[in-house]
């Protein structure tokens, strides 16, 4: 990154990190509503379930056999980390994170569960947990702030507020790759790359999640 931005017109020649999770409905909705809300007080976020071997994803030989550390948690936890950053916003960064790790499942190495606790640059602190070998299923990110709570299943946005409850859903929303293709293209042809995909946005995901299997770190 520092040889590019030292070496490269950018405005000749841009570098995107694909995210799709940026771009999904649910969670850009989500992240305005907590700015609405006041102060954020702390948030869990949780995903969990069961790669089989002979799996759709599992034969992925990439995935099956990698090159790389972390296994499925760092090849799905850039993404869920990506949202959780989103509903958080850049004053509720990620800063440090403890965590314990494990392999759950013989044919998942090197590890395919982690459960953290995470504490943000203004001092909030919150719960990670993620697994890809357990027979926990489901997912939820949740904010808490000042005046109320916003949660995200899926495609499914609830936001709590004085004792009141509204609901909003993005079904069109899909995976969130046409959303970034789109942004992506967009980018080009305005001559400057999109924010949301900058090479430095994509590191934050991958030092939150790569610092988690490694006990306690310091981000930043």
């Amino acid at each position: 990154m520092e040889w590019y931005r030292s070496n490269i017109d950018s405005s000749k020649v841009t570098w995107s990190v694909a995210e799709n999770f940026r771009y999904l409905d649910s969670f850009v909705y989500a992240a305005e509503q907590v700015k609405k809300l006041g102060r954020v007080l702390g948030f869990r976020i949780r995903m969990t379930a069961m790669v089989k071997a002979g799996s759709k994803y599992y034969e992925t030989a990439w995935r099956k056999t990698p090159e790389y550390q972390g296994g499925f948690l760092l090849d799905g936890g850039v993404h869920f980390i990506a949202g959780t950053r989103l509903m958080l916003g850049e004053e509720n960064e990620i800063t440090r994170v403890s965590a314990f790790t494990a392999q759950l499942q013989e044919h998942l190495p090197p590890i395919d569960t982690l459960n953290a606790t995470a504490k943000t640059k203004s001092g909030v602190s919150g719960t990670i947990t993620f697994s890809f070998g357990t027979t926990f299923k489901g997912s939820g990110y949740s904010v808490a702030c000042e005046k109320g709570t916003v949660t995200v299943i899926r495609s499914d946005v609830s936001v709590e507020k004085d004792g009141q409850e509204e609901k909003k859903s993005f079904p069109e929303e899909g995976a969130g790759v046409k959303q970034e293709v789109k942004a992506w293209g967009e980018s080009i042809s305005a001559g400057h790359a999109d924010p949301r995909q900058s090479p430095e946005e994509a590191l934050k995901d991958l030092k939150t999640v790569s610092s988690s299997s490694k006990c306690i770190c310091e981000l930043y």
